[in-house]
């Protein structure tokens, strides 16, 4: 087995949800340059310490609204500082001086509380790219292309994961299924940072292109909150490519294997840069060239992988095979109520002032 250490550097801010999901302001309490996750336990001790609960219970019930925030405006500078300390499990710093009423965490280890990146979205994303590669050149492609079309898959890129998967003899013939899969050999192992201070808070909003150029801003002008890693950051991991189950593959179905272990990286640069120039294209429609200027940057600085929330559609395998017309017809499809001639049309972005700033989830991998 060939194991490489894996350096992964965020060249754009990246948010991996976790199980809970978006938090509620009876989860967390914030001072003007920080975000405090509660220690549920430690702040109903501190609660019954200081003959609070029975308050703070009322409080609730009251309230349609309630946060702790509000609450500790109600008990006066000592008391509300007094149960302040030591609840807490994590301070997340704020990207901006930001008020929030919500917001979705980065994904945690359970045992350390320290933000990570999970091998099983690495791999998934390596394997997006890959897939990505294979339509490429697959027979098969048009025939999948033409059935998402049409509406006879659950998802437009169903179909794609047979591309992945050798086929292997069987009583009645030859099959495919997860067990065959080339990428059984491939293992990834969760990445952690190398620094603890690596997560901030940002506002996020989604844009949509105008029909006669522009933008606004969709989604109800919803305002989204969102702990993000910071570009700069590095994560460790380790890359394992198991020769053996490789070889087993091989012998067993007698084919070649789609691609060569050792090429991973570089197919998926290959992906990043087709996605850099289309996402490059809808912020210029868009007249962002703020974000423009920094996807510039990005392809420069070697972008390699992307993952996690805020991708979008142009982000998936298949997406990028359709031609304009082809990805029209798909809206149609799957969004009828969507009408502009740019399909996605629209995008998640990291505000700054009050201004699009910054494109979700952009990563350069080096294996060594």
């Amino acid at each position: 087995m060939k194991t490489y250490d894996l350096l992964i550097e965020v060249l754009s801010p990246v948010h991996i949800g976790d199980a809970h999901g978006r938090l509620s302001a009876l989860e967390f309490f914030q001072d003007r340059h920080a975000v405090y996750l509660v220690n549920e336990k430690a702040w109903a001790k501190k609660l019954a310490t200081m003959q609070g609960i029975d308050d703070f219970v009322r409080y609730v019930e009251r309230e349609s609204f309630p946060s702790l925030d509000r609450f500790l405006d109600g008990l006066g500078s000592s008391r509300a500082n007094n149960l302040r300390q030591g609840t807490f499990l994590r301070r997340i710093a704020k990207g901006e001086p930001l008020h929030l009423s919500n917001f979705q965490p980065f994904i945690t280890d359970t045992a350390s509380r320290q933000p990570y990146i999970p091998g099983s979205s690495l791999k998934g994303a390596i394997r997006g790219a890959l897939l990505f590669f294979l339509a490429g050149k697959s027979r098969d492609k048009e025939a999948i292309k033409s059935r998402a079309l049409q509406r006879k898959l659950k998802q437009p890129g169903e179909g794609l994961d047979n591309l992945l998967r050798a086929s292997l003899p069987g009583r009645n013939g030859t099959w495919r299924s997860p067990n065959s899969d080339w990428l059984r050999s491939l293992q990834v192992t969760d990445a952690y940072p190398e620094s603890d201070d690596c997560t901030e808070m940002r506002e996020v909003r989604i844009i949509s292109l105008n029909e006669g150029g522009g933008y606004h801003f969709g989604a109800r002008e919803a305002r989204l909150f969102v702990e993000v890693v910071k570009p700069g950051t590095r994560f460790n991991a380790r890359l394992k490519l198991d020769q053996q189950t490789w070889n087993i593959l091989k012998e067993a179905s007698g084919e070649k294997p789609p691609f060569a272990l050792e090429n991973l990286i570089e197919l998926s640069r290959d992906k990043c840069q087709h996605v850099l120039n289309k996402e490059k294209e809808l912020f210029r429609q868009a007249g962002l060239q703020g974000i423009v200027a920094e996807l510039d940057q990005i392809a420069a600085q070697g972008a390699n992988l992307r993952l996690g929330w805020g991708t979008g559609l142009l982000n998936t395998s298949l997406a990028l095979h359709f031609s304009p017309e082809e990805r029209r017809a798909l809206r149609e499809t799957y969004f009828p109520r969507r009408r502009h001639p740019e399909f996605p049309q629209s995008r998640k972005v990291v505000m700054k002032g009050g201004q699009p700033a910054a494109s979700f989830g952009w990563l350069r991998l080096t294996l060594s």
